[in-house]
C-alpha cells in the first residue's frame, strides 16, 4: 500500500473563483463565494472575541449580529472594521440595520459556498458551547478564580463576595464538593 500513496497536491489545486459583484443601492459589493479555510478559522476566532469576552453566557442577539458581520468582513469588500471600531453601539446597530434591511446578509448567505457556510456556523456554535461549558464547569470556575487571584486582589475580592453571599451559599457548597472530588 505504501508504494501506491500519492500526495494531496497530485489531486490538484483548489480552483480560484472569480468574485461575484452585487449591486445594492448605489454600492457595488464584491463577494467571494469561498475563502481559504485558514480565513474561516480566523473568522470563527473573530466572532468568539466579540461574542464572549469575559461573559459567562452568550447573548443570542449579539451572536447573530456578529455572525452576520463576520460574513461581511471576510467575504466582501465592505469595510466591516469601520463598523466595529465605532465607539457607540447605536452606530454599530444602525449600520447593521442598513445591511439587514437592504438584503446584504440574505444575498451573502445565498451566494457563499453552502459547505463553507455550514462549516463556519456549525464550528462557531460548537466552539461557543464548548467554551461556555468549560467556563461554567467546576474546573473552569476554579481556573477563573485562580486567574483573578493572580491578576487583581480587588477582582478576587469581588468574586469572593459573590460566592459568600447567602443567596449563593448552596451553589458555593456544591462547587466546593465538586472541587474536593476533582482534587482526590
Amino acid at each position: 500500500m505504501d508504494a501506491n500513496r500519492i500526495s494531496v497536491a497530485a489531486i490538484g489545486a483548489v480552483a480560484q473563483e472569480e468574485p461575484i459583484y452585487l449591486q445594492i443601492g448605489e454600492a457595488t459589493i464584491e463577494l467571494r463565494r469561498k475563502v481559504p479555510y485558514m480565513e474561516v478559522i480566523d473568522m470563527i476566532q473573530w466572532c468568539i472575541d466579540f461574542i464572549i469576552n469575559d461573559r459567562p453566557f452568550i447573548s443570542a442577539p449579539l451572536q447573530e449580529i456578529i455572525e452576520n458581520l463576520a460574513l461581511v468582513k471576510f467575504y466582501t469588500n465592505i469595510d466591516c472594521d469601520a463598523i466595529m471600531n465605532q465607539i457607540e453601539m447605536e452606530k454599530i446597530y444602525n449600520d447593521y440595520d442598513i445591511l439587514l434591511t437592504t438584503g446584504v446578509f440574505d444575498e451573502l448567505k445565498a451566494k457563499i459556498d453552502s459547505r463553507q457556510l455550514t462549516f463556519f456556523t456549525q464550528s462557531l456554535h460548537r466552539t461557543l458551547e464548548s467554551i461556555i461549558a468549560y467556563r461554567n464547569s467546576a474546573r473552569g470556575m476554579v481556573d477563573i478564580l485562580a486567574d483573578n487571584a493572580e491578576n487583581s486582589r480587588e477582582a478576587m475580592e469581588e468574586v469572593m463576595k459573590m460566592y459568600t453571599d447567602p443567596k449563593n451559599a448552596a451553589r458555593m457548597q456544591q462547587l466546593t464538593s465538586v472541587v474536593h472530588e476533582l482534587s482526590g
